[in-house]
């Protein structure tokens, strides 16, 4: 008999310390209701409505690939240390990594179209390891060999977005599960202990720029001294995730729901920015975002389940505008200060069932290092340093969970990350 009591008991740990699907009831494989990406949570996990250039950020959102297009061309990121998902819950051993990368491009550089559309492709791996387990017999405890148990999904992304007064991105991501928990099931079941299925995710976002639309009509905005004037951007985003069918370790004699959620979310980014650079430099900007987000799975006492239809519980009225809570959804806030496009400060807040914790985290970027020093050494030219503005940038982000008081630390989030931007063909 394998241990499967461990390996079993270590996810449901994570189902109960992790995340927020047991209002509705406990499913399958809920690594994937992780937000994956560090910039992302380090501002509460508000994955449907904040705009990121993160090559993660299309995996909580797919519509986020159809805004990369527009400015940029690849961008590619990995984990820069080992996460431990489980945060006190489960054995120390466990690690969380993903690796994301996408390419995008503006139509209307290869088509003579009137309007500027974006199309992108983009591809994820999102991967728990849940350790090293013993394989012991029926009979007694000794050990006859080891097995690692883990889990991985593989992401294929579609993004389009369109640009003109408002930016619009739409996306699907398809998900391949593949999940190992035991190298056989158990004596009673005899079910192969490793279970494989597909889903996807559907995604939009809407951005308003709302000082930029004003510019257009006509009106002043100079109303700061010099090349700086204020900036406003208005977002709307909408995910909803893992759609398909069930799961089954037993050959299809029992199933589990897969983590089907929803998520809506709005957003205001407003501050400065300056036009003493061509390439354009937000000086100042401060992000703040709301979300909702719930699982749409519903459990009987029997044990019985079923997914709940549209978006389950979530109204943007009373949920996102207002903020009403509900023992069905989770609410998050989150909010990002961008200083020069160099140093960025993230934090969060996010209120579930029976639990309340709060994040916090920060980024570096070169590129707006390299905006300061063009500002006071003049135009770089065709130099290295005017290359690596023009089409460059590279970042770090790392995010922190709290817990307190239930746990003092929870996971933290690093990553790296390249962005090439702005290539023409």
């Amino acid at each position: 008999m394998t241990n499967l009591i461990r390996v079993v008991t270590t996810v449901i740990l994570f189902s109960v310390g992790q995340r927020e699907c047991l209002p509705q009831g406990v499913t399958a494989v809920p690594f994937l209701l992780i937000s994956s990406s560090p910039d992302i949570n380090g501002m509460g996990g508000v994955s449907s409505a904040s705009v990121s250039l993160h090559p993660m950020a299309s995996l909580g959102n797919a519509g986020q690939l159809g805004l990369f297009g527009m400015n940029n061309f690849v961008n590619g990121g990995i984990y820069a240390s080992k996460t431990s998902p489980f945060a006190g819950y489960g054995p120390s051993e466990a690690s969380y990594n993903v690796v994301a990368f996408n390419l995008g491009f503006n139509l209307r550089d290869l088509l003579d179209i009137p309007v500027p559309l974006n199309v992108g492709v983009g591809y994820g791996r999102i991967s728990l390891d849940l350790g090293e387990f013993a394989i012991t017999t029926s009979s007694g405890p000794s050990v006859i060999g080891r097995f690692r148990s883990y889990e991985v999904c593989d992401n294929i992304v579609l993004g389009a977005g369109f640009d003109s007064w408002v930016r619009i991105g739409i996306g699907v991501n398809f998900k391949i599960i593949n999940s190992h928990l035991t190298p056989v099931g158990t004596e009673a079941e005899q079910g192969s202990g490793s279970a494989n299925a597909s889903a996807y995710d559907v995604g939009a976002i809407l951005q308003v720029p709302v000082t930029e639309i004003m510019s257009r009509l006509g009106t002043d905005l100079s109303v700061l001294p010099g090349k700086t004037r204020p900036v406003l951007d208005v977002t709307m985003g909408y995910a909803k995730r893992t759609i398909g069918g069930d799961i089954s370790y037993t050959g299809g004699r029992l199933t589990d729901p897969l983590p089907r959620a929803a998520a809506l979310g709005t957003g205001i980014e407003f501050g400065f920015e300056s036009s003493s650079i061509a390439e354009g430099w937000r000086v100042l900007t401060i992000a703040i975002t709301r979300e909702a987000d719930a699982v749409l799975v519903s459990r009987s006492p029997d044990g019985s389940w079923s997914y709940v239809s549209g978006s389950g519980p979530i109204r943007f009225i009373d949920n996102v505008i207002d903020g009403k809570s509900s023992p069905l959804i989770t609410q998050r806030k989150g909010w990002r200060l961008d200083c020069a496009e160099i140093f960025t400060v993230r934090g969060g807040s996010v209120v579930e069932y029976q639990r309340e914790y709060s994040t916090a985290g920060w980024g570096l970027r070169l590129s707006g290092l390299l905006k300061v020093i063009s500002v006071f050494a003049g135009d770089f030219g065709n130099s290295l340093p005017g290359f690596l503005l023009k089409n460059v940038d590279i970042q770090y982000d790392h995010a922190h969970y709290e817990y307190a008081p239930i746990v003092a630390d929870g996971p933290s989030y690093s990553s790296i990350s390249l962005v090439l931007r702005k290539m023409s063909f």
